[in-house]
């Protein structure tokens, strides 16, 4: 009977740490495949994604836009150049899913251009992860809006300005 119990206490913790492991491994080859994904967005390089992406991807950008995997790959050009800095990643797997939460930043020329909150939808079908879902979320407007409104403002009131200034030397001669 001791033997019985020992033998199942074995298999209860070996199975265990068996289930860890492979968590580990998944989570290592969902990395890569995240980052393959995004350096493959910003290369313009849609031989990968296409090998990539589900067949029933889909996509829900921050700009409030949904888009299965063929308008993606037909708009991925947009990006080309672009780069990106990933943080405050977090991955929670569930079986042969695999669900990424993180944030990312993306440049043109050093300027960032868009800093979204994201979550990634993963599945793993038959060793390797395929990318499902992309959800996205703005933080807020990027970092050059206020210049852009701050320019705007500035060359209105010159007009206004101009006119007023304009129409006031008009009436004195």
């Amino acid at each position: 009977m001791l033997k019985i119990i020992g033998i199942l206490f074995c298999v209860v913790f070996s199975s265990t740490a068996i289930s860890q492991v492979q968590d580990t491994l998944f989570t290592e080859a969902l990395v890569k495949q995240e980052l393959g994904m995004f350096n493959a967005i910003s290369q313009n390089d849609s031989a990968y994604l296409q090998k990539l992406m589900a067949d029933d991807f889909v996509s829900i950008n921050a700009d409030g836009k949904m888009a299965d995997k063929t308008s993606t790959l037909k708009n991925l050009s947009k990006f080309k150049g672009a780069t990106f800095k990933l943080t405050n990643k977090a991955i929670r797997m569930y079986e042969n899913t695999g669900i990424i939460n993180g944030r990312a930043k993306f440049y043109f020329r050093s300027l960032l251009v868009a800093d979204v909150w994201y979550t990634e939808v993963w599945r793993n079908e038959n060793g390797t992860w395929r990318y499902n879902e992309w959800q996205g979320t703005m933080t807020g407007w990027p970092s050059f809006y206020p210049v852009i409104v701050t320019i705007i403002s500035i060359f209105l009131l010159w007009l206004i300005f101009m006119f007023v200034f304009k129409n006031r030397r008009k009436k004195t001669f």
